[in-house]
């Protein structure tokens, strides 16, 4: 038997995900939270209770196994410190929506009384009068849980405004919580993007490219299709912390040979955290991957043709994908490279697995983000 509101769900999340974060548990079960919500109304007093569940519910589940506890509760500890404000915003979220939901019953109520009123025989001129008090009194109301601290000030403008300016207040009531709730958005969309990262360096990469998909489907499709490699690398920069990422980080490979002939290595996003993650980037145009049997481009394509070739691709099975023809055009021979999807990714595993090996026999380690990051950008390597 529960004895509160999402304790199924809690130890659900305990027992099935393997990487386990305070935080992701309460993102993705944000209704659950809500509904569990009563009567404290003080975002730290919400915040304790659940980390308070959180903790308890660990001890039972990993009973036998004490040092997977302790990992927990040191996770949640660095958690709610490290992200302090973004747990704020969650639970001004949280407490917000509590009270939107129940405001609404309370509507209801006001309605049910109204119609009472006005099904008695009673002049015209006294049916507005008792509507108008009703409505100033959910005006207060309404202003009242907005902002207590603010309130007398609001309190004082109605009155003054009672007679002619009761439409100006609502479209005032209307515009706040419209500011409310855009504070509110993006809050959940930092808290949206903070997770995506967290999964990046732990190893899973899968939320960050969804994330990544979801912010260039929000572009036209005439400005993807003049996008390039730098677009897609300023793209991925802007979803990672600025003081976690180090964009173009030079490797010195080779001390042996002079600059141009592999003197130099580039890592197009170094990513720090718990653990180091590496990205490299290949940036494929739908445009090269149509082309008939001589190489050459058949026509013009158009956004449309474009669109359903895109729509192909993201159904074919993975075999099929990695064998699609791709041809770039080399700068340096000034000629156009006839390869396939698979060769293009097998590419970048070397550039990475070279860098790597390189980083892993280092004698001078890089300088930590919080002494303001890397020396120019550069990574002295022996």
């Amino acid at each position: 038997m529960n004895t509160y509101h999402g304790q199924d769900t809690l130890i659900s999340y305990l027992k099935k995900h393997s990487n386990k974060l305070y935080r992701r548990f309460l993102y993705i079960n944000y209704d659950v939270i809500v509904a569990s919500v009563t009567s404290n109304l003080k975002w730290n007093n919400l915040d304790n209770a659940w980390a308070g569940n959180y903790i308890r519910e660990a001890e039972k589940i990993f009973v036998d196994h004490q040092q997977v506890v302790e990992t927990l509760k040191e996770k949640l500890n660095i958690e709610r410190l490290k992200y302090k404000k973004e747990l704020q915003a969650y639970w001004q979220g949280v407490i917000k929506k509590y009270e939107k939901e129940n405001l609404v019953s309370e509507k209801k109520s006001y309605s049910k009384k109204i119609n009472k009123i006005l099904t008695k025989d009673l002049p015209e001129t006294s049916k507005k009068k008792i509507i108008k008090e009703i409505m100033m009194a959910l005006i207060i109301y309404l202003l009242k849980n907005e902002n207590p601290e603010t309130f007398q000030l609001n309190h004082e403008n109605i009155k003054r405004n009672h007679d002619d300016d009761t439409d100006n207040l609502f479209i005032y009531i209307k515009k706040r919580q419209k500011q409310n709730g855009d504070h509110m958005k993006i809050a959940d969309d930092i808290l949206h993007i903070s997770l995506a990262y967290e999964d990046l360096i732990s190893g899973n990469i899968i939320n960050f490219t969804k994330l990544l998909k979801e912010i260039l489907l929000t572009r036209s499709r005439r400005s993807l299709s003049s996008a390039n490699e730098s677009v897609l690398q300023v793209t991925v920069e802007l979803l990672l912390p600025s003081r976690y990422r180090v964009p173009e980080l030079c490797l010195i490979m080779n001390t042996a040979v002079n600059k141009g002939n592999g003197k130099f290595g580039f890592l197009d996003v170094f990513i720090l955290g718990e653990s180091y993650a590496n990205l490299e980037l290949k940036y494929i145009p739908l445009i090269w991957l149509i082309s008939n049997i001589n190489g050459k481009q058949a026509k013009d394509f158009n956004a449309n043709e474009l669109e359903e070739l895109n729509k192909i691709l993201e159904r074919e099975d993975e075999d099929t994908l990695l064998k699609r023809q791709y041809r770039y055009y080399d700068k340096e021979t000034n000629k156009y490279i006839y390869t396939t999807i698979n060769d293009v990714l097998n590419d970048g595993t070397k550039q990475l697995e070279r860098s790597l090996l390189k980083m892993a026999n280092f004698l001078k380690y890089f300088y930590r983000p919080r002494y303001n990051g890397f020396q120019n950008n550069c990574a002295i390597i022996l």
